[in-house]
């Protein structure tokens, strides 16, 4: 049953009579709040609400999507050198000459050549359409997009890998 509301929660209505209006609720994200909530009357005040928040501000959004594609690039790159040893000296997908296949700056070549334009093509087509729309990005949806697309790029690694030719045996 809902508790009665005190005489400040009430106010006088457009027709006259006493109506009871609905409390407001808590503070937002990153907004002090100005409703009295029981944590304000024990003295603790509430700066950040506890939830997380629906949406985060574009400046958070754009560096933590950097960061995060970041990781996935290169942690797609490194599983498939790990589990799928020999795949990146195959004839059709080595980007440099044999003597500089296992360098590392044409590790970080392929990296970035490869997987991060990938992830971020899809992610700045996610904030064109979110700014034509004008309806924000989810904080986890471009984690998601770019993670799924480093497991579509991991299996078809797999596949290229199961697809070559096995080495004579000595």
């Amino acid at each position: 049953m809902p508790r009665p509301l005190a005489p400040q929660e009430r106010r006088q209505s457009r027709f006259g009579s006493n109506s009871a209006v609905a409390r407001q609720p808590g503070p937002h994200y990153g907004v002090r709040g100005s409703v009295r909530c029981p944590r304000h009357e024990w003295g603790i005040s509430q700066t950040v609400s506890l939830k997380t928040p629906q949406y985060l501000p574009w400046r958070y959004m754009i560096p933590r999507d950097i960061v995060l594609s970041t990781v996935l690039a290169f942690g797609e790159r490194i599983a498939e050198r790990v589990f799928l040893p020999g795949l990146h000296r195959a004839p059709d997908r080595a980007i440099a000459d044999p003597a500089r296949i296992d360098d590392l700056s044409v590790f970080v070549a392929d990296v970035i050549g490869h997987n991060f334009i990938l992830i971020w093509m899809f992610i700045l087509a996610m904030y064109v359409m979110s700014i034509i729309t004008k309806r924000p990005i989810k904080p986890y949806a471009t984690a998601i997009i770019g993670g799924g697309l480093m497991i579509i790029t991991f299996i078809g690694s797999v596949a290229a890998w199961y697809a070559m030719p096995m080495p004579p045996p000595k």
